[in-house]
């Protein structure tokens, strides 16, 4: 699993599924890491909130809302 670390208490993954998940607010890396895996979720990805915003205003400018 790879991980982008920012300054994010907010926690998302893309699973091997292809899913989007969010993982809520956690204090720490660990703690989200953990969530995933009781979920059962088998991580590709794990990234913070201030990443997601990031996508999110980059995916609203090419898409449209």
């Amino acid at each position: 699993m790879s991980f982008y670390k920012d300054n994010s208490d907010d926690y998302f993954c893309v699973g091997v599924d292809g899913n989007l998940w969010i993982l809520g607010n956690h204090g720490d890396y660990e703690a989200a890491e953990d969530t995933a895996k009781s979920l059962g979720i088998d991580v590709v990805w794990m990234f913070g909130k201030e990443t997601a915003e990031q996508w999110k205003a980059t995916l609203t400018k090419t898409l449209g809302e």
